[in-house]
């Protein structure tokens, strides 16, 4: 006594194919219908309805595991981010480290060379700069105490050519010969200035061209240099030159 009337009869009693699938959580029921033609007339209509619980359950199960998939990727992606973060931040510390150290005047840090990444190729310049600037500072030192007993040497000499002159009686002659040879230690201070201030200004290859030395006369000079103090410790110097210049020393009782 009720009359049914569906959407999709109502499409195929007007030539057309209708089909419709609605899915709910646990079934999902589709809909067909198709006309019925007969003498080029529609004289009625096919429906069909399908109910099916397992396909539901399927895609509703694929539907929970594509969830779970995309939370867990993008907790491994966080996961990896925040250690990749960490990683690179301890590697840029250190080099930050380093670079204090050597501001400091540590030129002996060194960063580890491992991975073939910016950071690792950034390590390796700035080791390679490190052990530029460790040599430079090594050159450096040594220049300074090479220049600084080079310019002991005339110094003392001059103290010991004074205190002779001041303590002891001489006569002109002997004197003038100190004075003179004090001249000469401060004309040594001067080329050996002048020879610094040159070395700041050039470069690092060795001179081109060398020359020749006489050995008697420099240590003639220095005998005599040296003879007043040795006689006040009655020490006798000779110079001894048959083959190579040389300067003994022998104590006098």
């Amino acid at each position: 006594g009720k009359l049914v009337f569906y959407p999709e009869v109502a499409e195929a009693l007007e030539g057309n194919d209708a089909v419709h699938v609605r899915c709910e959580e646990t079934l999902i029921i589709s809909k067909a219908s198709m006309p019925i033609v007969a003498y080029n007339r529609i004289i009625g209509a096919v429906y069909l309805l399908e109910r099916n619980g397992n396909q539901a359950q399927l895609i509703s199960s694929l539907q929970r595991n594509i969830f779970w998939l995309s939370v867990g990727l993008e907790i491994a992606v966080v996961i990896v981010s925040v250690l990749f973060a960490l990683i690179f931040s301890r590697r840029m510390g250190k080099l930050f480290d380093s670079v204090r150290k050597m501001h400091g005047g540590d030129y002996s840090v060194r960063l580890p060379e491992r991975g073939r990444d910016e950071v690792a190729r950034l390590g390796v310049a700035f080791n390679e700069l490190a052990q530029r600037l460790n040599q430079s500072e090594e050159v450096r030192k040594q220049f300074v105490s090479n220049a600084s007993h080079e310019l002991k040497t005339p110094l003392a000499s001059i103290k010991l050519l004074s205190d002779s002159i001041l303590q002891n009686d001489m006569d002109q002659g002997t004197m003038r010969e100190f004075v003179s040879d004090i001249g000469s230690e401060a004309d040594r201070l001067t080329r050996l200035s002048a020879k610094l201030l040159e070395l700041t200004r050039l470069d690092t290859k060795p001179p081109e061209t060398l020359s020749t030395v006489a050995v008697l006369p420099v240590a003639d000079r220095v005998l005599r240099m040296l003879n007043p103090l040795a006689r006040k410790q009655n020490i006798r110097l000779d110079l001894d030159c048959p083959a190579g210049c040389a300067i003994t020393a022998t104590h006098v009782d």
